[in-house]
């Protein structure tokens, strides 16, 4: 489970948004593929705005710890760290999420065999105890 890149997104940069334009949706000045994090020159403690579904409105405040070097044997990006597993896409964003967390017990051992039609819904899809191991 993960998010699939289906909705509108944004970073907010200094200011300014920066994303990739889809037909029907916002547009940006500049051209995503030339935009490189390392144009902005950040600094640790700095950092930017990322928005993914605008209209869930999963807001990631992202700042930069720390500048290392670039090792050319990694393949970037990559999470370095992070705790319990993604938030289903099209969840209701970060409040209905929070509400999942909250209500949903985990499970144990096995689980009660769902109808089909049922298994499409949230709660069914979203086990909280699910983590993927780090990569």
């Amino acid at each position: 489970m993960g998010w699939a890149n289906c909705h509108l997104h944004q970073f907010i940069i200094h200011g300014k948004e920066h994303g990739v334009a889809y037909e029907g949706g916002i547009s940006f000045a500049d051209n995503p593929d030339k935009v490189r994090l390392s144009h902005f020159r950040f600094q640790p403690h700095e950092g930017f705005e990322y928005v993914y579904d605008l209209g869930d409105n999963w807001e990631h405040d992202i700042r930069v710890e720390k500048i290392l070097s670039l090792d050319p044997a990694r393949a970037y990006p990559v999470c370095i760290g992070g705790a319990q597993p993604c938030p289903p896409e099209d969840s209701g964003g970060p409040w209905r999420y929070m509400s999942l967390r909250r209500t949903r017990k985990p499970h144990r051992g096995h689980r009660k065999a769902r109808s089909p039609g049922k298994a499409k819904d949230i709660e069914d899809q979203f086990d909280p105890d699910n983590q993927l191991p780090p990569p």
